[in-house]
């Protein structure tokens, strides 16, 4: 199995399930690009595990956004996940004391909100938003699902520099006249509070449900792989040109020879000369790889 994988597993006679993801070389990809104030690096890490854990209870065709944005130093966090379980992540932040100095989520984001975008490749879009309240990132995820008509759902969350990990538990819809054991779900949510943070990342998924479950009967499932991967192209970029209308396009052409559009998740440059922007500003659309030099 891969450093980087996700892992289910289920509760025989109980619906619910749950969720592994642990991350090492995603986490390695993310910060080689850009480089983070050891908080701003945990919050990524575990914005970027819990992406992948939610993206994977989704039958999704498309993609997972978590973006968490406020008014302190840490003005944007955002990090995407497809249904293959590719990831990709980025942080922005000023230059302030309380990245190194604070604690809690209130002096990273200041006032804030988080949101979780579901953006499928075809179909209606959804996002649901909830305030930057609470003591970590995995609190204002469970207040997310408290607040909203999903299913029930808990999240831990650790990550440092070099690895991300988490767990998910989540109740299952259940048919017509069932009720679900709402003393069964305490228990098993009260057991995972004990999992200690060192235990999470390091463990493997079987000694910790051991650790924590051992008198419940669970089906562990086989892994799959999770890798950093940014869709980024140069036809996403050169719609990104034309999104600035024509007028301020034909103002580039006349500034300088080539214009160049920069990925900020991989680092990635796309160049363009006088040809293709002629051709941008006269077809006004988006060209494929093949039409662009």
């Amino acid at each position: 199995m891969s450093p980087d994988h996700g892992q289910r597993f289920m509760f025989d006679g109980h619906p619910v399930r749950g969720q592994f993801a642990c991350l090492d070389e995603t986490l390695a990809q993310v910060f080689a690009r850009h480089q983070y104030p050891a908080r701003v690096a945990e919050q990524l890490g575990q914005a970027l595990v819990a992406a992948s854990l939610l993206a994977d209870t989704l039958k999704l065709d498309g993609s997972l956004v978590l973006q968490a944005k406020g008014t302190g130093p840490l003005r944007l966090l955002m990090v995407e996940c497809d249904a293959q379980g590719r990831l990709r992540g980025i942080a922005k932040h000023n230059d302030d004391p309380a990245l190194t100095q604070g604690s809690g989520l209130q002096s990273l984001y200041g006032q804030g909100h988080l949101s979780i975008s579901l953006l499928p490749n075809s179909g209606e879009r959804y996002q649901g938003i909830v305030p930057l309240e609470g003591a970590n990132l995995s609190e204002v995820l469970d207040g997310y699902f408290a607040q909203s008509e999903q299913l029930p759902t808990r999240l831990w969350l650790t990550a440092d520099g070099k690895r991300a990990a988490g767990m998910l538990l989540q109740q299952l819809p259940v048919n017509a006249g069932e009720q679900v054991d709402a003393g069964y779900w305490e228990h098993l949510t009260a057991l995972a509070h004990t999992l200690k943070p060192i235990e999470l990342k390091e463990l493997p998924a079987e000694m910790i449900l051991h650790r924590l479950y051992h008198e419940e009967t669970i089906q562990l499932f086989d892994g799959h792989d999770i890798e950093f991967h940014c869709p980024c192209s140069r036809e996403r970029s050169a719609r990104a040109l034309i999104s600035l209308g024509i007028e301020d396009l034909t103002a580039l052409m006349q500034e300088q020879p080539t214009v160049s559009v920069d990925c900020e998740f991989c680092g990635e440059k796309h160049q363009y000369d006088q040809t293709d922007l002629t051709w941008l500003t006269a077809d006004n659309s988006a060209p494929g790889s093949d039409q662009l030099q």
